[in-house]
């Protein structure tokens, strides 16, 4: 199957960066706002692909684990410094995002039990809490396994 236009196959492409220069007063803004950005744009997609999840439809989007993070950045080393900042700067809010989410076992999943004890007043359990935990960490370690095989398979069969 072919990647969208303009993307490569986990949705992202690396291509010639254009530098832009602005005034040491307004870069952080706009640095801000250019993260806000992208974090809105990641949320969009994982609420897509939890809809499919629910809906059960075939999920279009290619995740990658740590061996085509691998490829990815061998991939923006070619373009430079920069592109492999901006990778970096990438990933990181990517985990940001990701962290946040309402799972067990991220620290959304914390703030989750934390709000729901704000708004109920009552204290949950310490063995349920830990057991949704261990549970959602399960999860998780399933997930990194599938997708780490994923990534084998795309980098032996592309």
């Amino acid at each position: 199957k072919e990647a969208p236009v303009g993307e490569g196959p986990m949705g992202i492409a690396i291509s010639n960066l254009e530098e832009r220069k602005y005034p040491w007063w307004k870069a952080p803004f706009l640095g801000t706002l250019e993260a806000f950005r992208l974090s809105g744009m990641m949320f969009f997609e994982i609420g897509k692909i939890l809809g499919k999840l629910v809906t059960f439809q075939p999920i279009t989007v290619e995740v990658a684990g740590p061996l085509g993070i691998a490829q990815v950045t061998g991939g923006a080393v070619k373009f430079g410094a920069m592109a492999v900042l901006q990778l970096v700067g990438l990933l990181s809010l990517n985990l940001a995002v990701i962290n946040i989410l309402p799972f067990p076992a991220l620290d959304g999943g914390r703030l989750l039990f934390v709000g729901i004890e704000a708004v109920t007043g009552k204290k949950i359990k310490p063995h349920w809490e830990r057991w949704t935990h261990q549970v959602g960490m399960a999860i998780l370690l399933a997930l990194i396994v599938l997708v780490t095989i994923n990534d084998i398979l795309r980098i032996f069969h592309p």
